[in-house]
């Protein structure tokens, strides 16, 4: 019988694993191994985190692909994640409702300081009439 190997290295893989999974999954964006590897600040080597990579993405936890020598990990996507068409509209509705909004508190806003600036500037007949324009362009 060979040396068994130390249960706490086959424990830091799995947390590697783990890390690295929930890292891909969570930013839900390509990234190859360098990548993975430079944002999890070397925790993981980066040996280590290539080999992770291509495990989940043989088990199909995550999806691989090849361009030219590198290699791009990204997590699955799937139909459940795409909105139907009703919901496509209502949150168009509610985009241009929030549009609307903005646009009537961005006037709220310009006026209260266009009121500051008439409080607190003395008025003279030139800054009236460039307070006036002022106010006209906005």
């Amino acid at each position: 019988m060979g040396p068994k190997q130390p249960p706490a290295k086959k424990q830091k893989t799995d947390e590697a694993r783990a890390t690295i999974l929930k890292y891909i999954i969570t930013q839900n964006r390509p990234y190859n191994s360098t990548d993975v590897y430079n944002n999890l600040h070397s925790s993981i080597g980066k040996t280590l985190v290539g080999k992770i990579l291509e495990k989940l993405a043989k088990d199909k936890e995550i999806t691989a692909k090849a361009f030219g020598k590198t290699t791009i990990y990204f997590p699955n996507q799937n139909a459940d994640d795409i909105p139907s068409a009703e919901e496509t509209r209502e949150i168009d509705v509610k985009i241009a409702s929030l549009k609307e909004e903005a646009s009537v508190l961005k006037a709220e806003v310009t006026k209260i300081c266009f009121m500051i600036c008439l409080e607190f500037t003395p008025l003279t007949l030139s800054s009236f009439f460039f307070f006036c324009i002022l106010f006209l362009c906005w």
